[in-house]
Order: C-alpha cells, then sequence, then structure tokens
C-alpha cells in the first residue's frame, strides 16, 4: 500500500523570506540588471547672512534614466522620490514632495554645460563644467545668480511650493519669499541596484528564521 505524504505547512515569514529571495534571484537577469540604479542625494539650499530661511531636500534618481543634460533636460521623470522641507522662511515653510514638482507645469530642470553627466557618486557641487562667461572650466553650481555654471532649477506644478527664481536659486512660497542658494547636492551611500536590495532582503529574512528555530 502506497505511503500517502502528509502536506507540509510552511511557515508564513519563511513563504515570505522565500518569495523574496525568488524575485531578488529572478529581478538580477541580464535584462533586469541593466534597470533601477538607485542613488538618493541629499540637497541643501542657504539663505543669506541675517535670513533664518533654510531649505533642504532627499531625493532618489534612477540613474539608468537621466537623460542627457549638457544642454539642460527636464529630470523629473528619473526622479523616484523627494522630499523637500522648508523651515524658517517669513512664509512657505513646510514639507513638500515629488507630486508638488511632476504635475502639469512642473519640473526639475538640470543644466550640466559641456558635460553630459556630472560624477553622481560624489558631492555635485564644484564639479567642472563648461564655463559660460570665460575659457576653460567653472565648478558647477559656483556661480549662483549668473549664467556661467549651468543650472539646477525646480519649478512646481503647486503654486506654494518652493520655486526657481534664479540660477541656483530657490525661493520659497511659490517664488515670492525666501530666496536661497544651492550649496550641497551630495549622494548618499552608493547606487543601489533594486534587485540587489530585494535579494539581500530575502536572504537576511532567512537567516533571522533559521536562527530563530534553531533557538527554540
Amino acid at each position: 500500500m502506497r505511503k500517502m505524504l502528509r502536506p507540509v505547512n510552511l511557515n508564513p515569514v519563511l513563504m515570505s523570506a522565500l518569495a523574496m529571495a525568488c524575485a531578488g534571484f529572478l529581478a538580477s537577469s541580464p535584462a533586469a540588471r541593466a534597470a533601477d540604479i538607485l542613488q538618493t542625494y541629499d540637497l541643501s539650499w542657504s539663505a543669506a547672512p541675517g535670513s533664518t530661511a533654510s531649505v533642504s531636500a532627499v531625493m532618489t534618481l534612477d540613474l539608468t534614466t537621466l537623460p542627457d543634460t549638457s544642454a539642460g533636460s527636464n529630470i523629473v521623470d528619473s526622479v523616484t522620490a523627494l522630499t523637500l522641507t522648508v523651515t524658517g522662511a517669513s512664509s512657505g515653510n513646510g514639507t513638500f514632495s515629488l507630486s508638488d514638482y511632476n504635475g502639469p507645469g512642473g519640473q526639475l530642470f538640470m543644466w550640466t554645460p559641456g558635460v553630459t553627466s556630472l560624477n553622481m557618486e560624489e558631492q555635485l557641487v564644484g564639479q567642472p563644467v563648461t564655463n559660460q562667461c570665460g575659457p576653460g572650466t567653472v565648478g558647477w553650481g559656483t556661480t549662483p545668480g549668473i549664467n556661467c555654471s549651468g543650472d539646477f532649477d525646480p519649478i512646481p506644478s503647486s503654486s506654494d511650493a518652493p520655486a526657481n527664481t534664479n540660477w541656483f536659486t530657490l525661493t520659497t512660497d511659490g517664488g515670492t519669499e525666501d530666496s536661497l542658494v544651492l550649496t550641497s547636492f551630495a549622494p548618499v551611500g552608493v547606487p543601489e541596484p533594486m534587485s540587489a536590495a530585494l535579494l539581500a532582503s530575502g536572504l537576511l529574512g532567512l537567516g533571522w528564521l533559521r536562527r530563530r528555530r534553531t533557538t527554540k
């Protein structure tokens, strides 16, 4: 008489971890490896002496879809996440998100004269670009208010979000109040493929479950 096999009940946590690991493995195929290389940046703008206004942002870019910015491009479609915070301004304080810039009329315009793309793994402010005001090169973002070293223009689709009003200059409350200049555009960590992050999460889940079972 044939012995019937008893169904095995898998721990839900194990099933979830296995699913994440498998998803990470599938996503690491050659086709998937070519997409979704994400890099997060910390940005900051500083106001003139005597002003208490401050603007900071955390922005994540998909570097594989970043367009050629040598002649200026809207990079908003390459932004996967954005949180921009205004404090200490005379008006327009608050937290704003990607939805305030990717709607009708909004954009995140970036111009790196003569350079297809800056080195996105290092501090962007100060990297050499073609000088628009004379011979040689100049540091990107080092000539705020003057059209010499490119630009980074957050142009909102909502009326109260901070808006660009000059080269590398952001002004609170839709461009009507405190003006601040870009001082930092720095990467946080190193670029990470989404597939690698997913696979790591799955393996960590498996390791945690194995340890939990052996300690019971």
